[in-house]
């Protein structure tokens, strides 16, 4: 049987590593090494059956753009206005998910601690949470904060808008970027910048923390669609044999919630270029049941639904598992359905129907 799904897809990536303050000397000479590393961690989870092709899985990769190692010196920063300066961290995101991504940075600890010094007390600390500085001169010395105000082909472009970075776990991510397409072949380039504003009695030592970002694809219902209306009388006629030999003689259309066995003749009702997931259909003759099987969590009736269930021999026939919304004709749809009592229209939507 086949399986695809993508569920709980996250990438983790750009391990940024290592902010180090060097202060060689009490003149307050020092440099910042930044050194960033990419790690991709992905759960997609997929099983195909070999004999049909289905659409292509949803993925989602990243790729750093930014050098992998980035050295600030103290003159770097003291001689730019307000002893401030800013980090850009580039990166590009790749997904065909039909729904998207998002992606976001964290920080280990909410400040750049001494790793060599025990003693030293001093610290660069995050932003308060609650605050926002329009520009990074204006920051309490000795802090740091991120922006998403940051064009990936203007680098050197004033950014605002700098903000408290979320700590690992926040369940709130104020510097969340988010798309809810899919990229191009090529990706998008995005990027967040980390700014510092540094005094000049910050005590000499080596100061570290960690930022991560991570990558997530939005939240994916697999679908199937189904085939035309010429197809699907085709396959299901296909299955008729005495004592079920004609549409009039199928008294119930299921949707089973279990998969027919191996033994069982199957025909697929799906388009495989454009469905996660099949959907089987099979005939139980003892019942006169026509049941369809699929994993998938949509089901699209094709636009051409014309004469779909004409001469159907059901009582009841239930439409709820199915997504009308792609219905352009309709036309005879439910038509000579001779024996038909009731037909559960409850979650229809014709809103594309222009032929009925």
């Amino acid at each position: 049987m086949k399986k695809l799904s993508i569920t709980g897809v996250r990438v983790l990536s750009f391990l940024v590593n290592s902010f180090e303050k060097l202060f060689l000397s009490q003149d307050t000479f020092f440099k910042i090494a930044i050194l960033i590393f990419s790690l991709v961690l992905s759960n997609l989870l997929f099983e195909v059956q070999s004999s049909y092709a289905l659409k292509p899985t949803p993925s989602l990769s990243v790729s750093l753009l930014s050098a992998a190692n980035i050295e600030i010196n103290s003159d770097d920063i003291f001689n730019n206005p307000g002893n401030s300066i800013s980090s850009p961290i580039l990166f590009n995101v790749k997904t065909n998910n039909s729904t998207g991504f998002y992606v976001y940075p964290e920080i280990e600890k909410p400040y750049f601690m001494d790793i060599t010094n025990p003693a030293n007390s001093g610290k660069i600390n995050n932003l308060t949470e609650s605050d926002t500085y329009s520009h990074l001169t204006d920051l309490p010395e000795n802090t740091f904060a991120g922006t998403k105000d940051c064009s990936p082909d203007h680098l050197n472009q004033l950014m605002t808008g700098w903000r408290s970075m979320p700590q690992i776990g926040a369940t709130i991510n104020s510097l969340q970027i988010s798309q809810n397409t899919p990229t191009t072949d090529t990706g998008v380039k995005e990027c967040f910048a980390l700014g510092l504003h540094i005094s000049n009695n910050l005590p000499v030592g080596t100061y570290q923390n960690k930022i991560i970002i991570t990558a997530v694809a939005n939240d994916y219902r697999t679908e199937a669609n189904l085939i035309s209306d010429s197809e699907f009388e085709r396959k299901i006629a296909s299955l008729l044999t005495a004592p079920v030999d004609s549409f009039n003689e199928i008294k119930h259309f299921e949707r089973s919630l279990t998969a027919p066995t191996e033994a069982t003749t199957v025909v697929h009702l799906e388009i495989n270029e454009i469905s996660d997931r099949t959907v089987l259909a099979w005939l139980d003759k003892d019942t006169q049941t026509l049941y369809y099987y699929s994993e998938a969590e949509k089901l699209y009736l094709n636009p051409d639904c014309s004469d779909m269930f004409s001469y159907f021999g059901v009582e009841y026939l239930d439409l709820r598992p199915f997504d009308s919304s792609k219905i352009t004709n309709m036309n005879f749809m439910f038509a000579n359905m001779y024996d038909a009592k009731e037909i559960d229209f409850s979650h229809f939507d014709t809103r594309s129907v222009t032929d009925m």
